[in-house]
């Protein structure tokens, strides 16, 4: 059995992406294809952690959270994904947009544990 990336000791990109004055049927496409991502870069695990997190004020708020074991790879893939998320909003023709960017690296377990999420 594979175990689930935040299952051992990892490096996690987390990206928070506020986009402005999209319908909520524009919100779930890109959702769906942000979950989509990490499984054409390499570098990162096929599975990551993407969900709808808010409202704020006219942004919809999207959590996105990705993982990789190997820190060599670490720049090269935080580049990749932010290309891959603009290619993906200028396909969807959003233009304006407002990205926060955070980095955590080493065990996402004691994260997961807080939110309620089973790690077994």
């Amino acid at each position: 059995m594979v175990a689930k990336p935040w299952q051992r000791t990892v490096i996690c990109i987390n990206l928070i992406l506020k986009i402005d004055g999209i319908s909520a049927a524009k919100t779930a496409i890109i959702c769906e294809s942000l979950r989509e991502l990490p499984k054409s870069i390499n570098s990162l695990h096929d599975e990551g952690l993407i969900w709808l997190d808010r409202l704020e004020e006219n942004a919809r708020v999207i959590n996105i959270r990705v993982f990789s074991n190997n820190i060599d790879f670490y720049e090269n893939s935080c580049e990749q994904l932010n290309i891959e998320i603009l290619s993906l909003l200028e396909k969807e023709g959003i233009n304006t947009l407002h990205l926060e960017f955070r980095t955590y690296l080493g065990s996402y377990n004691p994260t997961l544990e807080r939110a309620g999420k089973s790690i077994n």
